[in-house]
């Protein structure tokens, strides 16, 4: 349903399905859809629009008056795992994590406006994005929090045991309504600009769905169960190691094949005390000394592999760190 109407609108059957959380757990819907200026029709057609903006304020309220800050974590879920009409209305057919992906884009296209899907595949990273149409003056704890739980909860739903917590980077506006522990806090960033973006290796694209229905109560699922001691995004890093050993990339090159602006990965980079440059210098290093000990490659070749002009350069950054020449250090290895 795009257009270029303003306000924008989602559909009610998103609001049916809180709402039937809500007064089961005794809560008062018609005060919360008065309060917002919600009709009541839209409680009889899952059909009806429902205006984006008042939908998450409603959300909102109803965590409040649950005094319940994950309700709309519990929503994405269920929803999740239990496989509702909608999800398995997109899964249908796919046979791969990509074909879901593909499939959830070209849905919300034809029948939402407030939102816009993207998937962008890249040979290092593939990226699926979220984007709110209408910019939200108020806080959309809720709305972030679904978005995060069910889309990396279907992530993990589609790929089964190859699904790795770890390998991925969530970006949102925040994640003060996830439950505690839900994901690595190595692997969330905040961003103003976006409101949910899933970093995973594109490999995943390719895997056989692993889709397995659960029924039962999934109130303390977690997909990061393993404790976690990194303080950086392991996609990032790895993507880091492919290209910063031996490209002469930029902040900006690397933020560009990330997907995030300059100054939200440099921001990345302080937080987990580091920089830039002494990331690059960290595994330019640990590439140019498995190629000095493991092989028998020229320093010329190898200088040229790790992004030196020349070899004379590339043994002054050796010796820096090592404390030894490449010869003497591909000597002593040999025994």
């Amino acid at each position: 349903m795009r257009s270029s109407s303003n306000p924008k609108f989602t559909k009610a059957v998103l609001l049916q399905q809180a709402a039937r959380e809500f007064v089961g757990r005794g809560g008062d819907i018609e005060a919360v859809m008065a309060r917002n200026g919600i009709p009541q029709a839209a409680m009889q057609d899952p059909n009806h629009l429902v205006e984006a903006t008042a939908f998450y304020a409603a959300l909102e309220d109803m965590a409040a008056l649950l005094n319940d800050n994950c309700f709309g974590a519990g929503l994405a879920r269920a929803s999740a795992r239990s496989g509702g009409p909608t999800v398995r209305s997109s899964i249908k057919g796919a046979r791969t994590l990509g074909d879901f992906l593909i499939a959830t884009t070209l849905d919300v296209d034809l029948q939402f406006d407030n939102v816009v899907y993207s998937l962008r595949i890249g040979p290092e990273l593939a990226v699926f994005q979220v984007h709110r149409t209408r910019h939200v003056e108020r806080p959309t704890i809720q709305a972030d929090a679904i978005g995060v739980v069910f889309f990396t909860s279907m992530i993990e739903a589609c790929l089964g045991p190859a699904f790795d917590a770890s390998k991925l980077l969530v970006v949102a506006h925040s994640f003060d309504g996830l439950p505690e522990g839900f994901l690595p806090a190595h692997v969330l960033m905040r961003s103003k600009d976006i409101a949910l973006s899933i970093s995973f290796p594109p490999a995943w694209l390719r895997l056989p769905l692993h889709v397995e229905w659960e029924t039962e109560d999934t109130s303390g699922y977690s997909i990061s169960d393993a404790p976690q001691t990194d303080t950086f995004p392991t996609i990032i890093r790895d993507l880091m190691r492919q290209r910063l050993s031996f490209r002469d990339d930029t902040l900006a090159d690397l933020a560009a094949a990330i997907g995030l602006g300059t100054r939200s990965l440099q921001r990345l980079l302080t937080e987990a005390g580091t920089s830039f440059r002494a990331m690059r210098d960290d595994l330019r290093a640990e590439a140019a000394a498995k190629l000095v000990q493991g092989t028998d490659l020229p320093f010329k070749e190898i200088a040229s592999r790790t992004g030196f002009s020349d070899a004379a350069a590339f043994g002054r950054s050796y010796r820096r760190w090592t404390g030894m020449s490449p010869g003497a250090h591909r000597r002593s290895a040999a025994g």
